[in-house]
């Protein structure tokens, strides 16, 4: 019978195996999957917030009486009264007779029909045309243009009305109602100013706000706008997902809590593994609304520790540990429903390390400036199109790692970098099927390194909930990718509140690294995957889903893989 390692002699076996496990110990030994900037959330990719398009309706159409087609005159002259919006050179244009014509008085009517379909396909919502009481006996017709515009506006919050008639009447009030009092200004009233009034109002935090028109009881042509606000002071959502890294044991929980006050919110977030060792990570948020453009500053805060298993990970102890350091200011350019253009610009900090047996492994530390144009728009069709084009900036200094230094995780990597990044997304609804709607949405992303090789925490990655779903995050990582999805949706609602969806799938990515290689790195990787899978949403609150997704190549184990995860906001 072999006899047993005395328990000194076992120990010395051990220790000698893990230190020599640590000095052939590369970065590139270390599976991207685990590295410390891989280990994300579930990915989020931009939303749309358009929808689709609808005509500026036609406030009013005068009745011609009768026999008006049977009526005959000779026209001599018209005069258009009130036009200011619109040139009057504009609006003649619309008029077909000649003097000396002899034309129907039912030919008035259209007219002024006509100049009031000009109006609304100009956007003004409350302008419209008329035909006053008048003799046409002598040949001279005479429209009347009224502009309609909102006189007065009427908040209701808290049980409260406050009435404002100008800008000057908002002074001091929340940002809502000086946001709402802009849709005075619009002399006469478009559409898009009180579009975008509404929309900006509906983005302040914990807010939401309904509107109605109604005629004004004292000022001819004009209207009073009654807006009712109701506001969330504190808002709380609760999540799982299976959709992490594996060598974080896949299984996450995360929690967060918003605080929103008139012009600015804090949000706090953690997410954990279930034993609260393998991972952590808290994030805090805080964002200024800075007048009633919709002008805001961002600042974000998040640091994560990870303890990632293996047989080589466990052996060495690895530990990673992430700050990121955010601050932004976006722009809404354009607010619409149908249309919306923002550009964000912002710094970055990231520092990144990781250790092995308690001594330094490896250490990013890189400095950016970013800038990004977002683009949703809607179209006749119902399709939805999101655009997103980006392009960050890495500096040297400021504490970012040198090009010389030996903890840094590519030997050829640098925090001087210029890169620039694209992802694009197409909504189209097909049919309804069964009761329910059938859509596709194709998507795709990628980023070019334009100047110097980078870091690890700079490159792009396939894996994960946005594109590769058969994977972990990280699996693909490289200086340039360019990765795309296809997936079709079904989506009905089963009783009530409860609304199924199924959805099928089909994805890939592709990546290249520049200049020289790392020791055993390569220099193209690609994988792909499909799948489908079911949704479930109940009320506005809680939502589920439950995919099954099969790698289809790659350099890793191609195998089945469900993905779960369950959300409930409070």
């Amino acid at each position: 019978m072999r006899k047993p390692f005395p328990a000194a002699t076992a120990l010395a076996v051990m220790l000698c195996t893990t230190f020599a496990a640590e000095a052939q110990v590369t970065p590139a030994d270390i599976p991207r999957t685990a590295e410390p900037r891989a280990q994300q959330t579930p990915d989020q990719t931009p939303q749309a917030r358009a929808a689709a398009p609808t005509p500026t309706p036609l406030l009013r159409q005068q009745v011609a009486p009768e026999a008006a087609a049977e009526t005959r005159f000779t026209f001599r002259t018209l005069a258009i009264d009130g036009a200011s919006a619109i040139s009057e050179t504009e609006l003649r244009a619309l008029w077909r007779a000649a003097p000396g014509d002899e034309i129907p008085v039912s030919d008035i009517f259209a007219f002024a029909d006509a100049v009031t379909r000009a109006y609304s396909a100009s956007g003004y919502l409350l302008s419209f045309a008329l035909v006053p009481e008048q003799a046409i006996s002598d040949g001279a017709v005479r429209i009347q243009i009224i502009e309609g515009r909102v006189s007065a506006i009427r908040v209701k919050r808290n049980g409260k009305v406050r009435e404002i008639r100008s800008a000057a009447d908002a002074a001091g009030e929340p940002l809502a109602v000086r946001t709402a009092a802009r849709i005075l200004d619009s002399r006469p009233l478009k559409a898009d100013a009180l579009e975008r009034a509404l929309l900006l109002m509906n983005d302040l935090p914990g807010l939401a706000a309904t509107s109605e028109l109604a005629p004004s009881p004292d000022t001819p042509g004009a209207s009073i706008l009654t807006i009712d606000l109701s506001h969330r002071a504190v808002r709380a959502d609760f999540s799982y997902t299976n959709m992490m890294s594996g060598v974080l044991g896949r299984d996450m929980l995360g929690g967060g809590l918003r605080f929103s006050g008139d012009s600015g919110e804090v949000r706090l977030r953690g997410w954990a593994s279930p034993d609260g060792d393998r991972y952590r990570s808290f994030t805090g948020e805080a964002s200024k609304w800075l007048g009633p453009n919709g002008l805001r500053v961002d600042g974000r805060a998040g640091f994560s520790w990870s303890r990632p298993i293996g047989e080589l990970l466990e052996a060495i102890r690895y530990r990673g540990e992430t700050l990121n350091v955010d601050l932004g200011i976006a722009v809404p350019i354009r607010r619409s429903r149908a249309h919306n253009i923002s550009l964000t610009i912002a710094g970055h900090v990231i520092d990144s390390d990781s250790t092995i047996l308690r001594t330094a492994f490896t250490r990013d530390r890189i400095r950016t400036a970013s800038a990004d144009l977002d683009l949703d728009w809607a179209d006749a069709s119902g399709g939805i199109n999101v655009v997103r084009a980006g392009a960050v900036k890495g500096f040297s200094g400021l504490g970012a790692t040198a090009d010389d230094d030996p903890l840094r995780t590519r030997l050829n990597g640098s925090a001087s970098f210029l890169n620039f990044a694209l992802y694009a997304q197409r909504y189209q609804p097909i049919a309804r099927i069964a009761g329910g709607d059938f859509s596709l949405v194709a998507k795709g992303s990628g980023q070019w390194a334009a100047t110097d090789a980078l870091l690890s925490a700079a490159e792009c990655s396939y894996g994960g909930a946005g594109f590769g779903r058969s994977y972990d995050s990280g699996t693909v990582s490289a200086d340039h990718c360019v990765m795309g999805a296809l997936e079709a949706r079904w989506r009905g609602a089963v009783a009530g509140k409860v609304g199924v969806g199924v959805h099928g799938f089909v994805d890939g990515g592709i990546g290249w690294q520049k200049g020289l290689l790392d020791t055993g790195e390569a220099r193209r990787h690609s994988a792909s995957s499909a799948g489908g899978g079911i949704s479930v949403q109940i009320g506005p609150r809680l939502s589920a889903l439950a995919e099954a997704a099969h790698g289809l190549s790659g350099a890793t184990e191609r195998k089945w893989r469900a993905n779960f995860s369950i959300s409930l906001s409070l």
